[in-house]
């Protein structure tokens, strides 16, 4: 998919979430993750609409393979920010605690 195509799909999914259009705002970033999988940016934006319309254990998942992209590109704040983003939504959620501890470890090494 072009850089063109992929731009004007992702206005487009701006703009029904701008009309308030969640679901098919998300099925709009889902066809643009799937075309484009190493968008980390839309992949989040996926997760974001997950768990606005309640659908926490996909969103929870969603978050999870970002935050290990983000780990193994060094991105550490943004890795934590939605380790704790994950923990919001689910408290108990030990896979998340444990990468949150892993991340401050692998910092602080």
């Amino acid at each position: 998919m072009s850089e063109e195509a992929v731009r004007r799909q992702k206005d487009r999914a701006a703009q029904l979430l701008a009309q308030g259009k969640v679901a098919a705002a998300l099925e709009e970033y889902q066809r643009i993750s799937r075309a484009v999988p190493a968008d980390l940016s839309v992949r989040q934006k996926v997760a974001e609409l997950l768990a606005r319309l309640d659908r926490t254990p996909e969103a929870i998942a969603e978050y999870t393979g970002i935050v290990r992209r983000y780990a193994e590109h060094g991105f550490f704040f943004k890795a934590t920010a939605l380790c704790r983003v994950i923990l919001a939504l689910d408290p108990a959620h030990q896979e998340a605690q444990r990468q949150l501890a892993g991340l401050y470890a692998a910092r602080e090494a």
